[in-house]
């Protein structure tokens, strides 16, 4: 280290003496063994002196702790407990304070995908809520993270991540999807999917984000992989009435065309929901159709 009169400097000099100059500053011309000379401004402090003043120096800089902030480690502590209730507790807390509490998205979402009990994860999810905008987009790449988990293993936790998508209100909707769409060109197809799920709820704005996200998800609709031109005509269909035309005309294309049977009935129901040909409830992603219409 650099530190001047560090431990870390690693001499065998005190820092008293460096102060000074080295040992031949220590006395005057041809007095050697004489006594030291004073130094410019008045004596030296010894290093004890040294760190008494820092640690002085360090308590009057120090910013007392808020309320606020105990609180938030209080609640910390609660969401790390050992049992349901302790966690269920802190969360009820986190929902009542809201947006306030908003520092523990991260620890919040933890609990939503990872924890074993329900009624834990459901209260995680409504806490996310109530923290409004700010804790959604803080957490928007964390739930995508967790929507890649598809294997039987953690199968649960990608599942989790969805619902929380289709759970946020518009306000933090609108705040998610910038995020989904810096990661989208990834082309993960349950990104693609989540990006239309969010889109969907963004109020007056969705032609803005749909344009933004278009160009990518046409990409998609040609890819190789099954999932991911399934999860874009999704996408797509959410968009009714802003989808764009040339998504349309795509999508016609792949009702008769697209080798897999799956992909061919997104692609009909897309263009349905696009047209207008049948209801659809786009946030609970139900289908009010007669038997035999799609």
């Amino acid at each position: 280290s650099n530190h001047f009169g560090s431990s870390h400097c690693g001499s065998s000099v005190g820092p008293s003496v460096q102060l000074l100059g080295g040992i031949d500053a220590m006395f005057e011309p041809g007095q050697a063994g004489g006594q030291p000379e004073e130094p410019p401004g008045g004596t030296a402090l010894v290093p004890a002196e040294e760190t008494a003043l820092a640690s002085a120096e360090e308590t009057a800089l120090a910013v007392p702790e808020t309320e606020l902030d105990i609180k938030m480690k209080e609640l910390s502590a609660g969401l790390g407990g050992d049992t349901w209730r302790e966690k269920r507790n802190a969360l009820l807390e986190i929902k009542r304070m809201g947006p306030e509490a908003v520092e523990l998205a991260p620890d919040v979402t933890d609990l939503l995908l990872d924890d074993e009990d329900f009624d834990v994860r459901e209260a995680a999810r409504k806490a996310l809520i109530a923290m409004g905008p700010d804790a959604a987009e803080d957490v928007a790449e964390q739930i995508h993270e967790a929507l890649q988990c598809k294997d039987l293993s953690n199968r649960k936790v990608g599942d989790e991540a969805g619902v929380m998508l289709r759970s946020f209100p518009p306000e933090s909707a609108a705040r998610i999807t910038p995020v989904l769409l810096r990661i989208l060109p990834e082309q993960n197809w349950k990104g693609a999917e989540a990006v239309g799920q969010a889109i969907l709820d963004l109020g007056k704005d969705e032609y803005v984000e749909v344009a933004k996200a278009s160009p990518v998800l046409l990409d998609m609709l040609r890819s190789p992989e099954t999932k991911l031109r399934a999860n874009a005509a999704h996408a797509f269909g959410r968009f009714v009435k802003w989808a764009p035309e040339e998504a349309d005309k795509v999508l016609v294309e792949m009702m008769s065309d697209d080798p897999d049977y799956w992909v061919r009935e997104a692609a009909m129901k897309a263009h349905q929901r696009i047209n207008g040909e049948f209801d659809y409830d786009v946030r609970n992603n139900i289908t009010q159709a007669a038997p035999g219409q799609i």
